[in-house]
């Protein structure tokens, strides 16, 4: 509560003091606020490292930016995503190495086309590698800098066996010990209330990316790919959730080591 009901409050107030344009940046200190007016992003400005929520609201990188602006996400990304979700049995992936030069090929392709689909005969290791770098290339991270503290402690709620033993065990929680205990259902309920103070934008993504990597570590992809929760935990965690860079004169230098 100590995270979750601040930041809700905070999206209130930013959706509160929005104006008549809809395309408006909702507050500048709030969730997804301080990014300036939401201007359609031209043909010009490429794709890598621009805000998702000006990628999301530009016709020109979404298809559904006028349509359906609750669920618009890029276009490319939502590329990148359908043609891994047609590849999730390949060997080593989201593990292997890829050069430079194959994402920056991609990257190219992608800013002079964001709205193209994935060419046939696209190599799934570098798509894996480029939405990865897509989604790390954002200047606020998918679960937004906001939110990196409470999300850390909320997760940090499933080590506390004190937690645990006080919520005991839920509805659907077997004999054996199996489903969910009280404390997996207080995470995942804490969780979902965070999620949901999340820009439209980001909630959107995330519901297009997430799914694919459920996908990934379910069978029978899992006895192909050889992935685990583990494995893109390491992968995508570092490009979902970042922690702010200090600001102010105050910072210390040694910090940043």
């Amino acid at each position: 509560e100590a995270y979750i009901k601040p930041a809700l409050e905070r999206r209130r107030q930013a959706d509160e003091a929005g104006g008549a344009n809809p395309l408006e940046s909702r507050g500048g200190g709030g969730l997804g606020g301080g990014l300036g007016p939401l201007k359609a992003v031209g043909p010009s400005s490429g794709l890598w490292g621009l805000p998702l929520q000006r990628l999301a609201a530009s016709p020109h990188h979404s298809r559904l930016a006028r349509l359906c602006p609750a669920a618009s996400v890029p276009d490319a990304l939502a590329a990148m995503v359908a043609a891994l979700d047609e590849s999730l049995e390949t060997p080593k992936l989201f593990r292997k190495p890829v050069s430079a030069r194959a994402l920056g090929g991609v990257k190219t392709y992608f800013n002079k086309n964001p709205r193209g689909g994935v060419p046939l005969g696209y190599d799934p290791h570098v798509v894996a590698a480029s939405l990865v770098g897509l989604l790390a290339s954002l200047p606020e991270p998918l679960l937004t800098f906001d939110n990196y503290e409470a999300f850390l402690a909320c997760l940090a709620l499933g080590d506390d066996h004190s937690m645990a033993l006080a919520a005991g065990p839920v509805e659907g929680a077997g004999e054996g010990g199996q489903g969910n205990t009280g404390a997996d259902a207080f995470v995942t309920s804490n969780l979902a209330a965070l999620l949901m103070t999340l820009p439209t934008a980001h909630k959107a993504t995330l519901c297009a990316v997430a799914p694919l990597l459920h996908r990934a570590v379910s069978p029978p992809a899992q006895v192909h790919n050889q992935c685990n929760p583990f494995v893109l935990g390491l992968v995508f965690g570092p490009a979902l959730l970042r922690k702010p860079k200090p600001k102010g004169p105050d910072t210390n230098p040694n910090q940043a080591f």
